[in-house]
């Protein structure tokens, strides 16, 4: 992932968020440009990629959602938000 998609000092644990965002709304069924395809994920690693200078980012994604993130993955960029401290008490 590129490092500006993902925020500074990301951390095993984390909860995060996962949004993918396409120049072409068509590609993701014509919903706006921006759609969330994954919440209140665990971080499980964040470590420097051997390709391209980007991170790499590892998640606890629940089985039924990983054809989910994989599509998001070639519809469009990926970014990832932190979920606020006040909402992570709710996490699955």
């Amino acid at each position: 992932l590129d490092p500006g998609r993902i925020p500074v000092g990301l951390l095993a644990g984390d909860l995060v968020d996962v949004w993918v965002t396409s120049d072409s709304p068509e590609a993701l069924g014509g919903r706006s440009a921006s759609v969330r395809v994954l919440e209140k994920a665990t971080v499980t690693a964040v470590e420097a990629s051997s390709f391209g200078g980007g991170l790499s980012v590892e998640l606890a994604v629940p089985l039924e959602q990983v054809d989910d993130v994989i599509e998001a993955m070639r519809t469009g960029a990926i970014d990832i938000v932190t979920v606020p401290l006040a909402d992570q008490s709710i996490a699955p």
